[in-house]
């Protein structure tokens, strides 16, 4: 089977999910899990099922889904002949530059493609995609805007300060409605981390806005979630680059944290569950100065000796 590029790119997403869950040979890969993790149909994610089965990554389980039948943790893309992604490529040091302020606000096509040294065709799907994340979007003309992202404390705290208005509202909702099933894989997830205790910041991160996302989502208000979702976006640019090693008790207790919050909901205490998601996000937000959580030479309000 030959892959187009959005298949070989959602191919890469499995595989880095599979990485990230450590599932054991002969364990089931849950196609709707990946669906919704992905936020695709389940169409083509069985194509990518399907491609890794040809490559012996996978197999086919008895009637339907798959089960792992290789290692992956030190398979590499390579090795399954999948080509370098270079819209990635770009994506990832778009994003840096912006992250580390060195594009302006608003920039012409031509001097992206300069800048990139790429095509006009793969800058546009990496600027569509900020566009849809809420980062960038096109003025009139050729020229595009970029909004402001979490590059600064100002904006990491005016971030953290519409969180606490919004997200522990969701508890309270008159629709909400815990998902069991999916509490008990975000506590396992959690769990996991916990007793794991080193993670690398991309799974550290992804754990946390799975987390938040799904509280949002289990009040069944659509622009709540955007929201929710809105700000996860924003935050996932910088929040890769943070130094979390050398601050291993953060993930500890925002592990710790995340699971009094599902006690509570699992329990039906709707507002406990909400005044301790407010309690999460005022500590997590009360940064000191020399905190790894701000990092990025840009960002010099994090060297001031004032809050």
């Amino acid at each position: 089977m030959e892959l187009n590029r959005l298949q070989a790119q959602l191919v890469r997403q499995v595989l880095g999910w599979l990485k990230q869950q450590r599932l054991d040979i002969g364990a089931k890969v849950s196609t709707s899990e990946l669906a919704r993790s992905f936020e695709v149909s389940r169409s083509p994610v069985r194509v990518a099922l399907s491609w890794l089965a040809e490559q012996g990554v996978l197999e086919p389980a008895a009637g339907r889904g798959f089960l792992v039948a290789k290692a992956v943790d030190d398979l590499c893309e390579q090795q399954l002949g999948l080509q370098e992604d270079q819209e990635q490529q770009l994506y990832q040091r778009l994003v840096e530059d912006l992250v580390n302020a060195c594009l302006p606000s608003e920039c012409s096509e031509a001097d992206l493609a300069k800048r990139y040294q790429t095509d006009r065709a793969r800058l546009l799907d990496v600027l569509h995609q900020l566009d849809r994340e809420g980062v960038a979007h096109r003025k009139p003309g050729r020229g595009w805007q970029f909004h402001t992202i979490l590059n600064s404390r100002q904006a990491f705290d005016e971030s953290y300060q519409y969180r606490k208005l919004l997200e522990p509202q969701a508890p309270l909702q008159p629709g909400f409605r815990l998902d069991l099933q999916r509490a008990a894989e975000i506590r396992a997830r959690q769990q996991q981390m916990l007793e794991q205790g080193e993670c690398l910041p991309r799974e550290i991160f992804e754990a946390n806005a799975e987390f938040h996302e799904f509280i949002a989502s289990c009040a069944n208000n659509r622009f709540l979630l955007q929201a929710v979702q809105q700000q996860n976006h924003l935050r996932r640019f910088v929040e890769y680059q943070y130094k979390w090693a050398d601050k291993p008790q953060a993930v500890t207790k925002s592990c710790t944290d995340h699971l009094a919050i599902l006690d509570a909901l699992e329990a039906g205490r709707l507002q406990r569950a909400s005044n301790l998601l407010w309690l999460h996000l005022d500590r997590t937000s009360n940064l000191s100065p020399s905190s790894t959580r701000i990092d990025t030479d840009n960002w010099l309000e994090a060297t001031s000796t004032t809050d």
